[in-house]
């Protein structure tokens, strides 16, 4: 907040604008940034500070063998946020987990258009590649960002396993990451994901 106090502030100097409107002791010139981009930069700055963040859920942490069930990839927003993109890939150990697919009903996700080659998953290296976007901003939260169906592998004694977020960094291209488009700019809104994402108790 102080940030984009500050940025409105410099603002009205270099505009030569008071608050209310009227010129300031400078008054203005051509070389003046014309108010009416005051409002798209005040939503740069915020769409800057912004964080989202995403989660896995599922309806039980505990489980046994040959057990499957389900996994939701959600993403909630802040406050008045919106999400243009999120890339999600995920990690798991392909020793005691594999996928199954992905929910059959795409209507069922938020996410319109998934991004080619990250709709899929391998079982042998323990991915799930998930890219998904959308035509228009989304502004509801939480968004689901994709539905997964897993398969808990045979196990012999009670163990654990974990499901995370692969790759998070704070650029558009990592791998984990949520996006905003203002003008001609991406802005990655995603802070970092909690690690595990989601820890699972095995039995046999």
């Amino acid at each position: 907040m102080k940030k984009l106090v500050s940025l409105i502030i410099g603002l009205l100097l270099i505009t030569g604008c008071t608050p209310s409107g009227q010129p300031g002791i400078e008054g203005t010139s051509s070389e003046s940034i014309h108010r009416s981009a005051l409002p798209q930069m005040i939503k740069a700055e915020q769409a800057k500070n912004r964080k989202a963040s995403l989660s896995l859920n599922t309806d039980t942490q505990k489980l046994k063998s040959n057990q499957t069930f389900w996994v939701n990839v959600e993403l909630t927003l802040p406050e008045n946020g919106t999400v243009d993109s999120v890339r999600s890939w995920l990690s798991f150990d392909a020793s005691k987990l594999e996928v199954v697919g992905f929910h059959p009903d795409d209507s069922k996700n938020d996410f319109e258009l998934s991004a080619p080659q990250e709709h899929d998953f391998d079982n042998e290296q323990g991915v799930v590649r998930i890219g998904k976007s959308l035509l228009r901003p989304q502004h509801t939260s939480p968004v689901l960002v994709e539905r997964i169906q897993l398969k808990v592998k045979p196990v012999a004694a009670l163990s654990s396993s974990t499901i995370d977020f692969f790759d998070f960094q704070e650029h558009a291209e990592a791998h984990t990451t949520a996006t905003r488009v203002l003008g001609n700019t991406i802005y990655p809104i995603l802070e970092k994901p909690v690690s595990p994402g989601l820890l699972l108790t095995l039995e046999p």
